[in-house]
């Protein structure tokens, strides 16, 4: 039997692999919208019919501010198949923008970000499939393993 965590190395990989590619802000499909997070306001770009049934995505794109979009083309293919996509724009606010060394957001408020923000707000929903690239990877596996790790504290108790 394959593990949370090893399913969700295997996805990022492979969704990494995709060539995600970097699109014109155009042409991008979507809705932006701001949510209120713990640190201020942050953009999302909801991809697919947000209605119940659907099962979320939450994309988590890497540092590059000029990259947010990188995960269109695998929200686009995600929403055909029944799913719907929230890619969080992390730069969208000086509090929340991440580093890639000192000063940037951490693991701890962007848990908080998906779990209060994403989940309960955009999506009234308790799970999600969370994909990341990069510092968005990193973000996405400190994620499931906090989650991970909350759980097995649980059980034990």
């Amino acid at each position: 039997m394959i593990s949370k965590i090893s399913l969700f190395l295997l996805l990022t990989v492979v969704f990494t692999v995709f060539n995600m590619g970097n699109t014109s802000t155009s042409s991008v499909p979507g809705i932006v919208q701001e949510i209120d997070t713990h640190l201020g306001k942050v953009d999302i770009r909801i991809v697919g019919d947000n209605s119940p049934g659907k099962i979320p995505v939450i994309c988590i794109p890497g540092l590059s501010a000029s990259l947010v979009d990188e995960w269109t083309k695998v929200a686009v293919v995600l929403e055909k198949h029944g799913y719907v996509s929230a890619i969080i724009h992390f730069q969208s606010n000086p509090k929340t923008a991440p580093a890639l060394f000192f000063g940037g957001i951490q693991h701890e408020d962007v848990s908080k970000i998906i779990n209060e923000a994403v989940l309960k707000n955009v999506f009234n929903s308790e799970k999600a499939i969370i994909l990341g690239k990069s510092w968005g990877g990193y973000m996405a596996f400190t994620h499931a393993c906090l989650l991970y790790t909350s759980d097995a504290a649980d059980d034990m108790q």
